[in-house]
């Protein structure tokens, strides 16, 4: 479908599997896709690369399914489609768009659970998506539409984050959507024989602010207070007086715990400040509070933890593996623009972890032979990964990813995107180059 090709990468593979074959379809949004540069540099391609690696005479066929803004009950539809294709193993990679397409639910735009688990039931058997058919064709005209015909996403559509606003009601929604989308979509591969790994998605804490804040109900002396304690951290912070700035900005996170940017300043000063473990507290609610919430909060991932479980499915703990390295680096152990290119997608190397993770999976799975990983692997395999970047490519995608950045309302981020990306922008894009020459570091 030529409408669809700017949301996937081109991926091919047999129609009928031999017996040396192993089929792994790779399903989520934007960072399985690989954003902001395709598969060949994703998660997925990092793990075909380990895999060809450790075992080269074994047909992998690991396809990249990533759909751009593609959450997870749109992925639901897809799986259902390539479960008919002999898969041998599902992966996903879920959670940070669940907020970002304005979906028209109809009954299910305020599901009970009645709702939810009567649609989880029907679809979990093979008549049960026959009757599920039957009933949409005899449905009235007027039916609410579940899904428009393509992903339409609040910031793609160019209207940005001024059209979230804070709904507790559909939140609660959207998160009661993505359990059911998880245990359908555990269900779909059980029915096609596959095993499923979820993996738990990570995202930038420290280097990038909420995309909204909305203030809390607050009485007029507390706005007030509220307003002082902002403005004198800010004052203390542009002083690099950290510690002094974080007892400020605190103060005022206690007193409006629903501001979402006052929880990111708080966190940002106590990290400059050098106190790394008081500061993330404040960095995770900054993301659970923000109000136009593109990436995944506390509860999406304590869903994702749970279906795990519940369906006893290998879980890939991202974040975890993320902490890891950045100890490992002498980094500062709270993700940001070390690990990130933006909010959510990984920088190219780091997209590695998460392959290596999925290894060990398959390992555990007896899928593949153990293979230890040594600086001279990730160097081997590093070299296929990158070997394939096209330099005139990479820069356009770095600059069509600013126009993102600003077209969301963060100016000061895509500023830094292009500030640390000058080499490459210099030499390709003259024009962006100067300019981020002529602008200090943010």
């Amino acid at each position: 479908n030529p409408a669809k090709s700017w949301y996937f990468n081109l991926q091919k593979f047999p129609v009928r599997k031999t017996a040396r074959s192993y089929r792994i379809f790779c399903l989520g949004g934007s960072t399985t896709y690989g954003h902001p540069y395709d598969d060949q540099t994703s998660y997925v391609g990092w793990l075909r690369a380990r895999l060809h690696d450790a075992d080269p005479d074994r047909d992998w066929q690991v396809v990249n399914c990533g759909g751009i803004s593609y959450a997870s009950y749109r992925n639901c539809h897809l799986m259902q489609e390539l479960a008919e294709y002999q898969p041998d193993l599902f992966v996903i990679y879920d959670g940070h768009n669940e907020f970002l397409e304005e979906r028209t639910y109809g009954e299910l735009k305020q599901p009970g659970t009645v709702m939810l688990a009567k649609e989880l039931f029907v679809t979990r058997t093979r008549i049960g998506t026959v009757l599920s058919r039957l009933a949409g064709q005899g449905a009235p005209a007027q039916r609410p539409t579940v899904l428009s015909p393509e992903v339409d996403s609040i910031l793609k559509s160019g209207i940005g984050p001024e059209q979230y606003h804070r709904d507790p009601d559909w939140q609660k929604s959207v998160v009661e959507h993505f359990r059911v989308s998880l245990d359908r979509d555990a269900q779909i591969a059980r029915n096609a024989g596959a095993q499923l790994v979820l993996i738990k998605p990570a995202s930038n804490m420290r280097s990038f602010s909420p995309f909204k804040s909305e203030p809390g109900r607050l009485l007029p002396a507390q706005a007030a207070e509220w307003k002082q304690l902002i403005e004198d951290a800010r004052t203390l912070r542009s002083q690099e007086r950290f510690a002094e700035a974080a007892k400020q900005f605190t103060a005022a996170a206690k007193l409006d715990p629903q501001h979402a940017l006052t929880q990111w300043e708080a966190g940002d000063a106590l990290s400059l400040a050098g106190d790394l473990e008081a500061a993330r507290p404040y960095f995770v609610r900054a993301i659970d509070e923000d109000v136009c919430p593109l990436r995944a909060t506390t509860q999406i991932v304590s869903v994702i933890e749970e279906a795990a479980r519940r369906n006893q499915l290998p879980l890939v703990d991202f974040e975890k593996l993320l902490d890891s390295e950045l100890e490992r680096t002498s980094g500062p152990r709270i993700p940001g623009d070390e690990s990130f290119f933006d909010h959510v997608h990984p920088l190219i190397d780091n997209n590695r972890l998460i392959a290596w993770g999925l290894f060990d999976k398959l390992v555990k799975l007896r899928v593949v032979r153990d293979q230890p990983s040594d600086e001279q692997l990730v160097q081997r395999v590093a070299q296929k990964v990158h070997r394939g970047i096209d330099p005139q490519k990479r820069a356009l995608a770095l600059i069509n990813l600013s126009q993102v950045l600003l077209s969301a309302g963060k100016d000061e981020e895509a500023l830094k995107l292009i500030w640390k990306n000058s080499a490459v922008l210099r030499r390709l894009a003259p024009g962006i180059g100067r300019l981020s020459t002529s602008t200090r570091a943010p």
